[in-house]
């Protein structure tokens, strides 16, 4: 039995060669791209960095986390799949 395995060849690429177009929350911490059958492809992730909040009386710290996935389609980037993640901590 024979076994294959492929690797995608991702490049890095700053905040800055993210096209204007492309929308997203927080902060950069990520930025690559990379082209296989399907097309080529931008994925970020962000990050909100801690935040301090309040709610009625209570304080509390809060947190987010996001990472987007982006397909190059008749040349404009466009969104495929998003995921985030939240953390909220009373105090």
């Amino acid at each position: 039995m024979q076994t294959l395995s492929a690797q995608v060849k991702t490049t890095v690429i700053s905040k800055n060669a993210i096209p204007a177009s492309i929308k997203y929350s927080g902060h950069v911490i990520n930025a690559v791209n990379f082209t296989d059958e399907a097309g080529r492809h931008l994925v970020i992730t962000t990050e909100t960095g801690e935040k301090q909040a309040k709610s009625g009386e209570e304080s509390y710290r809060e947190a987010a986390l996001y990472a987007y996935g982006y397909t190059l389609n008749k040349g404009a980037y466009h969104l495929d799949w998003k995921v985030q993640d939240f953390v909220m901590n009373a105090r």
